[in-house]
């Protein structure tokens, strides 16, 4: 797989996950949205570090370290649901 490739996919799943949930496909604290989140931001940091793309890493590993701070938060908390926290969806549905 190429660098390029490893971009496409990164970029794929940071904006498909990123779009799925301005839908209300995915929740924000759902290990669906974490995980492409996750995977996504750190491939594009993988890839930011080999081409040496200083302010895309910025951006990037950022995004992943918040990622990874999202998921060990729902890691922490289970199977319990965390709505009732600032910002979060009602529950899937609107206001």
């Amino acid at each position: 797989m190429s660098v390029d490739d490893i971009q496409l996919v990164g970029a794929f799943l940071v904006l498909s996950g990123f779009m799925l949930l301005q839908f209300r496909a995915l929740h924000e604290r759902r290990y669906p949205y974490l995980l492409m989140n996750f995977v996504g931001s750190g491939l594009l940091s993988f890839v930011a570090i080999h081409e040496a793309l200083w302010g895309f890493l910025l951006l990037e590993g950022s995004w992943f370290l918040f990622s990874i701070y999202g998921l060990v938060g729902r890691l922490r908390v289970g199977g319990r649901e965390t709505s009732s926290r600032a910002g979060d969806f009602n529950g899937g549905a609107g206001h």
